[in-house]
């Protein structure tokens, strides 16, 4: 590398090691940039364990045990971020879903009894997810969270004809 020529201001060609200094240093083997500032990613790999509170417990740790110089900061990304932003999508989705399911029953019986009473076997059904993850070990992800709309929908079908027949 010390050998490149460049072009001078003055037209003549000079070598690169005529005005810098070239050494082999142990570092980075790239440098990643991202909104004009450097950055290093580290990453890791999660089994046995929930994302979200392994990421919480390195939170904490790497918060309580290690101080950055100034300029520096940390940020927490990836699959981790994606996650928290589902979740809070999932908090809006889910309750405004039930509330459309509510309208809908109660379009549909002209009874707040009726109603009711589906919601309750939906409720019911989401009593029995939860044990169902349990039981499995499986941790709830976006995926199950999906699963649960799909139970609800079949829980309020169920209830719907139910209802129908006893009407």
């Amino acid at each position: 590398m010390k050998n490149i020529r460049l072009l001078s201001p003055s037209g003549e060609r000079v070598a690169l090691a005529q005005f810098t200094k070239i050494s082999t240093d142990d570092g980075a083997e790239q440098i990643n940039r991202e909104g004009g500032q450097r950055y290093i990613a580290i990453k890791y790999s999660v089994r046995g364990r929930d994302l979200g509170s392994t990421v919480e417990e390195a939170i904490a740790k790497v918060g309580r045990n290690v101080k950055l110089p100034a300029g520096y900061h940390l940020e927490w990304a990836g699959e981790y971020e994606s996650q928290k932003r589902a979740n809070a999508r999932m908090a809006i989705v889910v309750p405004v879903t039930v509330l459309v399911i509510c309208l809908i029953l109660y379009s549909m019986f002209r009874s707040y009894k009726w109603a009711a009473l589906i919601l309750i076997s939906v409720i019911m059904a989401s009593i029995g997810g939860p044990l169902a993850l349990f039981i499995t070990h499986t941790n709830f992800s976006v995926s199950s969270a999906v699963g649960f709309l799909a139970l609800f929908g079949v829980s309020v079908q169920t209830g719907v004809i139910m209802i129908e027949f006893i009407n």
